[in-house]
C-alpha cells in the first residue's frame, strides 16, 4: 500500500509543471490526497466506486489539492 501511494505522489509530481516547483506545503497536499485516494479507491464498499476512473479523478484531485492555503480549504 504504501508503494502504491509513494508511486502516485511520484507520478503526480511529474505532472507539475517544470518551471514551477512544487513547495514544502503543496507535496504536503498531495501526500495527504494521495493518502485519503488510497482509503477510498481500495476500500470503499459501494459499487460506484468500481465504476469510477481512478485515473482522471487522481490527476483532477491533485490538481484541485496542491493550491490548498490551509487545512480548511484542503479539506472542502
Amino acid at each position: 500500500m504504501a508503494l502504491l501511494m509513494t508511486l502516485i505522489v511520484t507520478i503526480m509530481a511529474l505532472q507539475i509543471p517544470q518551471a514551477e516547483a512544487a513547495s514544502d506545503h503543496e507535496v504536503e497536499n498531495l501526500a495527504t490526497f494521495t493518502r485519503l485516494y488510497g482509503y477510498v479507491r481500495f476500500f470503499h464498499p459501494s459499487d460506484g466506486a468500481a465504476d469510477l476512473d481512478w485515473d482522471t479523478f487522481a490527476i483532477l484531485g491533485a490538481r484541485r489539492v496542491r493550491g490548498a492555503e490551509d487545512a480548511e480549504q484542503l479539506q472542502s
